[in-house]
């Protein structure tokens, strides 16, 4: 639940949420005001509206009867004045039907009262009439009350909206508490963020050389991602993260258990050798720079056959490997690819890619429009070599075990396409860059059987 709470995503919405409201409060309360002073208005208008019918009833009984109070002018603005404080009552009480039926009656009484009044006036002249007597006293006597009662009716509309005021200011100020502890909430998220990002660095700086890439990378995402919010990003690059880990594993089995040059190959037979009595010393080779020499070597030779070399060798990386065995491995690996690719006139290509996988290095070549023959595959899996083999698979063969590679190679069918193309796949253990590098790289001279040398490969790829 605090986890949540402390989302930027429930922040913001709270912050938006609570902004929103304290406007639309505010808008409510001074709206409420307005109506308040518009009904506290009306009663004021009730009185002055009545203080004409009371003008007009004291001239009367003071028989005055010449007073402009009893002219038919006066009398009519009187009705005028009801029916417009009628009119304004309707539209700021439209739901207080009692006070708008009692409203009705008093304008009906009123004009009956002034018709009264002017009977009352001419019998009053002829001498004919008691005022004291009339029943006029006691019309004005309903009049007054039933004025009374829609007053009181007034005042108490006014009233009840006091309470909604209240219930408005309490709203307001709940917004103001929300959107400030929304500020704050998102003041604290950045500082844990921060903070986060700050661990994130100590983690990587002080254990990169001591833990597995793979682990330290899961480590350092899960702690990037326990601060940051956003689900999304962090399930799509978890799992990306995961597919390759995953892929790397997979791929080193694969070679492993594949019918490889790494495991074909005899490794003992080098002890036969007395020029290569011992293994070369293994180095941390800068992949790129040994590639990027090997193009330069082979691209005038490309141009001239026209060859396209489509070279794709993602971030920069090292691998365990001898620098002049490595250079030369390349070198023949390439152009075994180029020569291959002179079998046919059309769409000449060598497509190589590269990239660092966790604790490997992983390249692949592929030779568009050409597929290993029968031929081929025997040579690599061990077969002698005859006079027809192209001098370039020799050489190759020669130096997979002094570069430090392993190798596999095979048919690919391309279904979009139609066309079979060739595919080498190179892996290299990678090396891990430190600014000092102290400790001096170690040479083992291995002979067995083939399954000897590959539990010794799933061994050595368990310590990675």
């Amino acid at each position: 639940m605090k986890r949540m709470i402390l989302t930027t995503k429930f922040l913001g919405a709270m912050a938006a949420i609570s902004l929103i409201s304290l406007i639309a409060v505010s808008n409510t309360g001074n709206s409420l005001g307005s109506n308040q002073s518009a009904i506290y208005k009306m009663a004021t208008g009730m009185n002055i509206c009545f203080q004409r019918v009371n003008q007009t009833f004291t001239a009367l009984m003071l028989k005055d009867l010449s007073s402009d109070f009893l002219k038919s002018d006066f009398k009519n603005t009187t009705g005028d004045c009801f029916s417009e404080l009628s009119a304004g009552l309707t539209s700021l009480v439209a739901n207080d039907t009692k006070i708008l039926s009692q409203m009705n009656n008093l304008i009906s009484d009123v004009h009956w009262f002034s018709q009264k009044t002017a009977r009352v006036a001419k019998l009053a002249t002829d001498g004919s009439v008691d005022l004291f007597e009339s029943n006029i006293i006691g019309k004005y006597e309903e009049l007054e009350s039933l004025k009374m009662d829609i007053e009181e009716g007034i005042l108490a509309s006014a009233q009840g909206i006091n309470k909604t005021k209240t219930l408005a200011m309490v709203a307001m100020i709940l917004s103001q508490l929300v959107l400030l502890f929304s500020i704050v909430g998102l003041f604290v998220k950045k500082k844990l963020v921060s903070r986060g990002v700050v661990d994130v660095e100590k983690l990587i700086s002080n254990s990169a050389n001591n833990v597995e890439q793979d682990v330290l990378a899961q480590k350092a995402l899960k702690k990037i991602f326990d601060v940051v919010d956003v689900p999304q990003t962090k399930n799509f690059i978890t799992n990306y993260v995961n597919t390759i880990i995953e892929e790397n594993y997979r791929i080193k089995d694969h070679l492993i258990k594949a019918n490889t040059l790494g495991e074909r190959y005899e490794i003992s037979e080098l002890e036969n050798k007395s020029e290569r009595s011992t293994l070369l010393k293994t180095e941390d080779c800068d992949f790129n720079l040994s590639l990027s020499t090997v193009i330069e070597r082979v691209k005038e030779k490309a141009f001239n056959h026209g060859i396209v070399l489509d070279v794709d060798v993602n971030d920069l990386f090292h691998v365990k490997s001898n620098g002049e065995a490595l250079d030369q491995f390349l070198f023949y690996i390439v152009s075994f690819a180029m020569d291959s690719s002179l079998v046919h006139n059309q769409g000449r290509k060598v497509i190589i890619t590269g990239k660092p996988l966790g604790g490997i290095a992983y390249c692949k070549i592929k030779i568009a429009g050409y597929a290993f023959s029968s031929e081929d595959f025997a040579i690599i899996n061990g077969k002698e070599p005859n006079q027809n083999t192209n001098i370039n698979l020799i050489l190759l063969k020669e130096l997979i075990v002094d570069s430090g590679a392993r190798l596999a190679v095979k048919n690919k069918n391309n279904t979009s396409s139609g066309v079979v193309e060739s595919e080498m796949e190179i892996l290299f253990d990678r090396a891990q860059i430190t600014q000092n590098i102290t400790s001096k790289p170690r040479v083992n001279i291995l002979k067995g059987t083939k399954k000897e040398l590959a539990k010794f490969f799933q061994n050595s790829e368990t310590t990675l």
